[in-house]
């Protein structure tokens, strides 16, 4: 470290790159405004060399001096006209108008980061106008400087603080995101809205005073003797219902279209745990048969068998898993479906009256089918 030496390199003057730049023309014996120069200078960020490179830039374009409106265009920046409308909007919270503006000044062939570094730097002479600062330290020509002392009038410095800070974070978030932005003036967007709308929800609600009500009086109604709710009537004896056991799988193994309907619902459960599209799929479709140990599953649409051949393996394993055997299953499009058994049915269930005699032989069921009743199953 003995043999080393540091230089610590500082950021250049705004003026002292505008001269330089200015002398550089001179030399070139071209044209350029004031205005125009130091704005190039500041977009320069303190660098000569960039303040240099982006000048070159703009003298390559023939024209017969630099002007503002020239460096505006070519950096896609906007003017302080543009800049000083949206900060009134801002101002005077009105989202509408402040959006509107935006995508004008977007539309316009403005840069949205541009026009955000633009909004930033305005704001930020606002605050420090606002406390009193020298107005030399914002390098600015003398109209913009009288409209700005014009709009730090009506507005509060904590305000001017909540906006620059939100525009600021704004500026990052362009670096940050500028490649993977869907909509390019969105940082923009949200700096704007949430500067609004972060300064209203901060000014406390003006409070009312209490109403000084006399309280109710409670005046207790005449009591009423209790009355006795009637009893209600002895439950007769209802119809028992037995359900028939549900299939079982054969001793070599083999299933049938019985075994798989009865554990269906079990079945769709199982596909469900292990991916609900694929149980979504099964129940757009319905079984069909199945043949040694291999389920078939008809689709109504060969869109909705695609789908289903590439869950399959979670459907088998599924399957599996609930019938205890080895099975395939086998998808197909448009064949006739045979749903399961409804528990409801004829078939599943059998009604016993009480004492096991049939529904005839009971003295209860039988007046009332005398009556016009009917049995339902």
């Amino acid at each position: 470290t003995s043999r080393c030496q540091r230089f610590d390199f500082r950021r250049i003057k705004v003026e002292d790159v505008a001269a330089r730049l200015r002398f550089i023309l001179e030399q070139e014996e071209l044209q350029a405004e004031d205005a125009a120069l130091t704005f190039i200078a500041r977009q320069g960020g303190g660098s000569m060399r960039d303040a240099i490179s982006l000048m070159d830039q703009l003298t390559a374009y023939g024209q017969d001096a630099i002007t503002l409106e020239l460096v505006h265009s070519v950096m896609g920046a906007a003017d302080v006209v543009a800049t000083k409308e949206f900060v009134d909007h801002l101002l005077a919270g009105d989202i509408a108008a402040g959006l509107d503006k935006i995508n004008q000044v977007i539309n316009d062939g403005v840069d949205p980061r541009q026009f955000t570094l633009a909004t930033l730097e305005y704001l930020r002479g606002l605050l420090l106008l606002k406390h009193g600062q020298s107005e030399t330290l914002l390098n600015l020509p003398d109209d913009a400087l009288k409209m700005m002392r014009e709009q730090i009038a009506n507005v509060s410095a904590t305000m001017l603080l909540q906006a620059t800070r939100r525009f600021n974070q704004a500026i990052k978030d362009f670096k940050s995101s500028a490649s993977e932005a869907l909509i390019p003036q969105l940082p923009l967007e949200l700096a704007f809205i949430e500067s609004i709308v972060g300064q209203a929800q901060a000014q406390p609600a003006p409070t009312a005073q209490a109403l000084t009500a006399p309280a109710p009086v409670y005046t207790p109604s005449p009591q009423r003797p209790p009355t006795v709710a009637p009893k209600p009537p002895a439950p007769q004896p209802a119809a028992s219902v037995t359900t028939q056991p549900p299939a079982k799988i054969a001793a070599d193994g083999k299933i049938t279209l019985s075994v798989v309907q009865s554990a269906w619902r079990d079945i769709l459960i199982a596909v469900k745990k292990r991916n609900p599209m694929a149980e979504a799929l099964l129940r757009s479709g319905g079984l069909v048969g199945v043949q040694d140990n291999q389920v078939r599953i008809s689709f109504p649409s060969q869109l909705l068998k695609e789908r289903a051949d590439k869950v399959k393996p979670k459907i088998i394993e599924a399957l599996d898993s609930v019938l205890g055997v080895p099975v395939g299953v086998d998808f197909v499009v448009g064949a006739k479906n045979k749903p399961p058994p409804s528990p409801t049915s004829a078939s599943a269930r059998q009604i016993n009256a009480p004492g096991g005699a049939s529904p005839e032989e009971n003295d209860l069921i039988k007046a009332a089918l005398e009556m016009g009743g009917q049995i339902k199953e």
